[in-house]
C-alpha cells in the first residue's frame, strides 16, 4: 500500500498566504535563530554541517507567539482534508540562504520515529526541491517543488530530504502532527 503523498495548491486564502510571507521574510518581525544543521541534532550520528536559520514555535505543546498565525495553515489543511487533528508535536520554520553549495540535505531522513504526519508549507517560490524516497532512502520517488502557498502532505514515515537553493531564499514551515481522517 503506498504511503500518503500530497500536493495541494491554491487551499491557503491569498490573504493568509501573503501574510506569512510578509511577516517571515519581508518584515522580518519573527526571531530566526542560526543553527548549524535544521535537520539533525548534533547527538544524531548521521549530523553534518548544513547551516541555516529558522524558529521552533511549537515544541511538545508549548507554543510561542508565532502559533496563531502559522496555525491556520494546519487548520484549513484539516479541512479541506477532513482530519481531527488530535496532538500538534511540532511546529518548525526554516530559511535556507542561497548557496554555492546548493542541492539535497542528504541523507533523507524521518523527522520522528513514530507514526505522525507531516504538513509542510511554502511560504514563497524557489528553487531547492523537496526529495522523497523509498524506505531504503537511496531511490527517489517524487521531487516537489517550492511554491508559495503550497502545502505537501505526508506520511510521517516517508524518508525525505529538502535542497539548498541556488538562486533565491527557500522558506518552508514544518508542522509534524496526529490526526484521525473523517
Amino acid at each position: 500500500m503506498e504511503k500518503l503523498l500530497e500536493i495541494h495548491d491554491d487551499i491557503i486564502p491569498k490573504f493568509i498566504v501573503d501574510n506569512i510571507e510578509k511577516h517571515l521574510l519581508k518584515n522580518s518581525n519573527i526571531p530566526l535563530f542560526y543553527n548549524p544543521n535544521l535537520t539533525y541534532k548534533e547527538s544524531d550520528p548521521e549530523y553534518y554541517f548544513s547551516p541555516g536559520i529558522g524558529n521552533s514555535f511549537l515544541n511538545q505543546n508549548q507554543h510561542n507567539d508565532q502559533l496563531g498565525l502559522f496555525s491556520s495553515i494546519l487548520y484549513y489543511l484539516s479541512f479541506y482534508r477532513q482530519i481531527i487533528i488530535t496532538q500538534y508535536i511540532q511546529g518548525r520554520c526554516f530559511v535556507d540562504l542561497p548557496s554555492p553549495n546548493f542541492g539535497p540535505d542528504l541523507p533523507p531522513h524521518v523527522d520522528l520515529l513514530y507514526p505522525h504526519l507531516v504538513c509542510l508549507y511554502y511560504i514563497n517560490d524557489s528553487d531547492g526541491d523537496t526529495i522523497f524516497f523509498k524506505d531504503d532512502r537511496k531511490t527517489e520517488i517524487k521531487r516537489i517543488s517550492p511554491k508559495k502557498g503550497r502545502i505537501v502532505f505526508f506520511d510521517g514515515a516517508i524518508p525525505h530530504c529538502g535542497s539548498r537553493s541556488k538562486t533565491t531564499t527557500r522558506a518552508v514551515l514544518n508542522f509534524d502532527f496526529l490526526g484521525e481522517f473523517q
